[in-house]
């Protein structure tokens, strides 16, 4: 499924809405394997050697879908040597096609609740 991402938290923190506003958006195909992980891969088709673009999110809930709007929420690793694990959220957008939006943050109607850490 081709999406569009803005992560919710940095270092398991809550982003100020501000902040959410400004970050970097990831275009991607999202696959959400049975174990609750899910990831945004780059390209058309997922590979074991394809790149991720963001650290995948273990434990993947979903919080909210409205829309072509949906809310994930997990924990993320740090940094691939450290081990650390941290609360995360991705907001995602579904994307039709290869269609990349040009209007930005303004266009998905508002910001979302922030998942509680668990």
């Amino acid at each position: 499924m081709l999406v569009e991402v803005i992560q919710l938290r940095s270092t398991g923190m809550k982003l100020a809405p501000e902040e959410v506003a400004a970050a970097q958006r990831y275009v991607g195909n999202l696959s959400i394997s049975p174990d609750g992980c899910a990831s945004l891969h780059r390209g058309e088709q997922v590979h074991l050697t394809q790149t991720h673009l963001l650290p995948s999110l273990f434990g993947a809930r979903l919080v909210t879908l409205k829309g072509d709007d949906f809310m994930l929420a997990g924990r993320q690793m740090a940094s691939a040597y450290s081990g650390e694990m941290h609360a995360q959220a991705w907001w995602c957008r579904c994307l039709r096609g290869d269609h990349v939006p040009d209007k930005g943050f303004e266009t998905w109607g508002g910001l979302p609740p922030t998942p509680d850490a668990r």
